[in-house]
């Protein structure tokens, strides 16, 4: 799980199409949304805690680090890609936001 958690964070910070980097952050919170209520039921649990746990450490910090990195380097990026960065960062926010403090280090 370990080895699956950096390897996400790697991947998504290696990709350079900022945009689609920044739609696949919002497509997971608005999916995670769609699914809370399912994911509340007790049959339901495990799947709850699986995705907790993906998300969970520094998965979420890292990704959300190199976006808002961005804005210090503004001057070498195009205003649309930094508007993505935006959006990418408030997705990943929002993601933070369902998981319990001691499971996200540095977002909250």
């Amino acid at each position: 799980s370990k080895r699956l958690k950096h390897t996400n964070a790697s991947l998504f910070k290696e990709a350079n199409n900022v945009a689609l980097m920044a739609t696949i952050a919002e497509s997971v919170s608005i999916l995670w949304d769609s699914i809370k209520n399912e994911l509340s039921k007790s049959q339901n649990e495990t799947c709850n805690e699986l995705l907790k746990e993906i998300f969970s450490g520094n998965v979420l910090t890292e990704v959300y680090d190199h976006f808002a990195s961005k804005f210090e380097n503004e001057e070498d990026f195009e205003d649309s890609k930094l508007g993505d960065c935006f959006r990418a960062c408030v997705a990943i926010l929002h993601c933070a936001g369902k998981l319990d403090e001691p499971n996200i280090e540095g977002l909250r």
